[in-house]
């Protein structure tokens, strides 16, 4: 048990792992074997409060830890109120509150880990729920040995060390170091989802097979190696398409996303939605086969309503997942109010708000290559007046971009062109040469101030983000 905890769960001896101790006989056992095996701990129980004997619970693991010299933290919750205010079953608060408090203390400990109880028994009740609500192979894998969630706002990992072990297993340790656990009479009210399975379905299908279990739990286990690969798969092409995820907004390539197999496509579209809801459980085979057929559609700009009220957008060569209301246009795009001039002096920057900064410099020496992305530019000095000018587009105003021959276009017809959001046009900064474009920040730089083979001095333009506005 000891290689398995440092191999497969990386714990580290030396360093505290916080176990969520209910008093049942897997958190129980859990809880002595890491002692016995020389690890440090301190334990959490969470009084839910649904049984009258819930107090006297709370009170026998914490006489546990007095016994055994170990820190014991008892939380109450708020369960039912929990339920009725979010709309949650009493299972679902219970587990939401549960984690919280994991989680909570073991950031406030400096715990390496929050360790669970979950047997193998476990795994084979969430396989099926899974299977019977409908999932892929993320959810008929069942529960991973070690996991980061973000549902729970924290990098913490969380462990369950007992995954290969039999409910039957953990109360026979038990009796034979002559330990009494707490006996959950909630284990068997069949109003409770997992419990009707583990009661009812369960011994049904072993009339048909009595190794059911053991061939469930097996299934999880190859289902498990062939998700990481996937898995591995998957997190190449979101490397490749990702264009922007923070709270409330995800951005991808959609050609990247078009041009992968079907199976990564399905992957990416989970991770997006679980980026911005890591709580989400019931994101079904529906919503995705829907996503997909949105991503594949030939005509213009589409949307899609998700679950949880997020929204699915295919917008100008993106895909964009939204949680409708979060969305300030100008931490995802270059944005300043339309009339707002900016002088922009050769050295100088202006800051657009946003966090966004445009920085120029001039160079007696021009780059090796006029490479480093769509947000920096190289315009011949002596081409452009100074000082530049920063300001928003005007109505049928025209632009000369380099590589048409000197012909301009309208810049609403290169917005459309190059895919610039339509919510981001108006207000989307344009670096100019008294009148005229010089560069579009994103985009191309005008035919008049291009570099050339016999420019001698340059101008360096570079529009970033800072790390915090000040």
């Amino acid at each position: 048990m000891r290689l398995h905890l440092v191999k497969t769960c990386k714990l580290n001896a030396s360093a505290l792992t916080l176990v969520g101790v209910s008093g049942g006989a897997d958190s129980l056992c859990l809880w002595r074997v890491l002692m016995e095996a020389g690890f440090q701990t301190a334990a959490v129980h969470v009084c839910h409060g649904l049984r009258p004997e819930a107090e006297a619970e709370a009170q026998r693991v914490a006489d546990w830890g007095r016994q055994w010299g170990v820190r014991v933290i008892v939380e109450d919750a708020d369960v039912r109120g929990t339920a009725v205010c979010e709309h949650l079953s009493v299972e679902e608060a219970a587990r939401k509150l549960r984690y919280q408090a994991l989680f909570r203390q073991a950031q406030r400990l400096g715990a390496q880990a929050v360790a669970v109880g979950h047997t193998a028994d476990d795994q084979v009740e969430t396989v099926l729920m899974h299977l019977l609500r409908g999932a892929g192979m993320a959810g008929l894998r069942g529960m991973p040995a070690r996991m980061t969630a973000r549902e729970w706002g924290s990098d913490l990992p969380l462990v369950r060390p007992l995954l290969g072990v039999w409910r039957n297993e953990t109360e026979a340790w038990c009796r034979e170091r002559g330990l009494e656990p707490v006996q959950d009479a909630s284990n068997a009210d069949t109003t409770y989802f997992r419990n009707r399975l583990r009661l009812e379905l369960l011994p049904v299908l072993a009339e048909y097979n009595p190794q059911i279990k053991e061939r469930l739990w097996r299934t999880a286990a190859v289902l498990a190696a062939d998700y990481a690969l996937v898995e591995e798969r998957v997190q190449r092409a979101w490397d490749d398409c990702l264009i922007q995820a923070e709270p409330g907004w995800v951005r991808l390539r959609a050609d990247g996303l078009r041009e992968a197999p079907l199976g990564v496509q399905r992957g990416m579209i989970r991770r997006a939605v679980g980026w911005l809801r890591p709580g989400l459980r019931d994101f079904d085979f529906l919503q995705v086969e829907q996503a997909v057929g949105l991503l594949q559609q030939e005509k213009g700009p589409g949307g899609l309503e998700l679950m949880g009220g997020l929204e699915m957008r295919l917008r100008y060569g993106e895909v964009q997942f939204i949680e409708p209301g979060r969305r300030d246009l100008r931490r995802n795009y270059p944005q300043m109010e339309a009339g707002i001039v900016g002088i922009l002096t050769v050295p100088g920057k202006v800051r657009l708000g946003g966090g966004w900064i445009l920085d120029a410099a001039a160079a007696e020496n021009g780059p090796q290559s006029l490479g480093g992305g769509p947000w920096e530019a190289w315009l011949d000095l002596e081409q452009v007046k100074l000082p530049l000018y920063v300001r928003t587009g005007r109505p049928g105003e025209r632009f000369r971009p380099f590589g048409m021959g000197g012909h301009s276009q309208k810049l609403s017809d290169y917005w459309v062109n190059q895919r610039v959001p339509r919510e981001a046009r108006a207000g989307w900064p344009l670096v100019c040469s008294g009148d005229e474009i010089a560069w579009i920040p994103g985009g191309r730089t005008a035919e008049f101030c291009r570099v050339g083979a016999d420019t001698r001095r340059w101008v360096h333009l570079r529009l970033h983000r800072a790390a915090a506005e000040d």
